[in-house]
């Protein structure tokens, strides 16, 4: 989860995947986000994101990952 990650994005604790979930890091999947990026959240704006087919949307996970998608070491 990406509100978190300055507790484990420093390359020693990424370098390590156990250590990197111990302090915090949880694998994205769209369950996972779409718990806080939904239309019940305060900061919901359904114009925020333009999806692969051109409408808008509140939140899209695809176009959200590319957007913050980066290195992950191999276990």
């Amino acid at each position: 989860c990406h509100g978190a990650g300055k507790d484990y994005s420093k390359i020693s604790i990424m370098k390590d995947r156990e250590r990197a979930v111990a302090m915090g890091l949880v694998y994205l999947a769209k369950n996972v986000c779409t718990k806080c990026h939904n239309p019940e959240s305060p900061t919901w704006n359904r114009e925020r994101y333009t999806d692969k087919k051109g409408n808008k949307t509140g939140f899209d996970f695809d176009v959200s990952w590319e957007m913050i998608k980066h290195y992950m070491p191999k276990k």
